[in-house]
């Protein structure tokens, strides 16, 4: 494992976070606005959790370019 990346700010002490949701499935080229929206939602903490659930930081995600043709 590599060293850790140094971060400006703790995402885990935000109030919201914004995810990307696939809105409708494109039927040909991707229409900004239409095919994806952008949703606000509320940061969950160590104290919301159940028995038997995690809390994890995504650090890296990877899209590919396959993920295109899963979309269909």
């Amino acid at each position: 494992m590599g060293k850790p990346i140094p971060r400006k700010s703790n995402i885990m002490s935000q109030s919201t976070y914004t995810s990307v949701v696939l809105a409708q499935r494109p039927k040909a080229l991707i229409v900004p606005g239409e095919t994806f929206s952008l949703k606000e939602n509320p940061m969950i903490s160590e104290k919301d959790l159940k028995d038997g659930q995690i809390l994890v930081e995504t650090l890296y995600l990877s899209l590919d370019p396959a993920m295109r043709g899963w979309l269909n």
